[in-house]
């Protein structure tokens, strides 16, 4: 998504994109709905799929690209760009490297540069007010959730009182179905909405609506803090970490470092934390200092900068 919304920028400055992704119905159907053309390869690099195309500015957003990816993209464009990469293959081919959510030497490491869409720079614009309690809580632990947090998350919410609304969305590629349909059975608790793959205003709209969230360390996170969006973080992967307990020393978000078992306790403590109006009015302001939801403007500026002549520039 946020590749996505960084070729947007570059088409509101006249400027075409296109993309070479993974055959993943997902994945194409995102970039078409968006009105880009993209190019399906079978497996994760095709070296054949560059052949027919030389662009001006290519960006990477990946990590660790092999050498021999990025050695024969480099042969297909003027300038290439890789974002949140920190292997040795982008220090040796890259001409501008921006990296806000792995800190790597040489790079452009800053929060400001995260890519969000433009919906949550308008959000990051509203007044929303803090709640004395906390009334509404949004857990959304990305597009996988590969070890299956959400289901453990909702059971441990599930002894809340009933006057605080919970809701849940899931993403494209959660695998944790049985697990969550065996906690919805037993625990008679109501969630007020459970989603899956909701679109980014969607998205957007719930994150405003939380007095709380509880979410993982990659884009969303950025997102609850540009909504101004208190939030729990439950580190889903262990690389993750590195950025939860980055924003987390900058003053926004409590880390749940990663496990495969929910720790509930420490969960919990962090809810009570968060149940004093105080402390969620300090995160909240914290959060929209820190981003702004202005990054994909700053990413488009720097590469846009690494060529003279912008006119007909084709970007991938």
């Amino acid at each position: 998504m946020g590749s996505i919304a960084i070729a947007e920028e570059f088409r509101t400055r006249g400027l075409l994109s296109s993309f070479i992704v993974d055959n993943d119905a997902e994945a194409l159907s995102a970039v078409q709905r968006a009105g880009f053309y993209a190019k399906a390869v079978s497996h994760n690099f095709e070296a054949s799929a560059w052949d027919a195309g030389y662009f001006d500015i290519v960006i990477v957003n990946q990590l660790n690209t092999p050498s021999e990816q990025l050695s024969v993209i480099k042969k297909h464009c003027s300038h290439l760009v890789t974002i949140d990469d920190t292997g040795e293959a982008s220090r040796r081919f890259a001409d501008l490297r921006i990296n806000p959510l792995y800190y790597d030497e040489g790079a452009y490491n800053d929060v400001e540069y995260i890519p969000l869409h433009p919906v949550f720079q308008r959000a990051h614009a509203g007044s929303g007010k803090i709640r004395a309690g906390i009334g509404h809580v949004l857990v959304t632990l990305g597009g996988s959730d590969t070890y299956g947090l959400t289901p453990q998350i909702l059971d441990a919410l599930s002894g809340c009182p009933p006057e605080i609304e919970i809701a849940a969305i899931i993403g494209p590629a959660f695998k944790h179905d049985r697990e969550l349909d065996a906690v919805l059975s037993v625990t008679g608790r109501k969630f007020d909405a459970l989603l899956r793959s909701v679109d980014i205003e969607t998205m957007c709209k719930w994150i405003q609506w939380a007095d709380l969230a509880i979410c993982a360390a990659g884009n969303t996170l950025f997102e609850m803090a540009c909504c101004g969006t208190p939030a729990v973080v439950v580190c889903g992967e262990p690389f993750e970490e590195e950025t939860a307990y980055r924003l987390e020393k900058m003053g926004f978000g409590k880390v749940v470092p990663f496990n495969t078992r929910l720790d509930i306790s420490r969960l919990q403590a962090f809810i009570n934390e968060f149940s004093d109006s105080a402390v969620r009015e300090r995160h909240s302001q914290t959060g929209k200092r820190l981003i702004d939801g202005m990054g994909i403007m700053r990413i488009v500026d720097k590469a846009l900068g690494l060529i003279n002549q912008t006119d007909g520039a084709r970007v991938g």
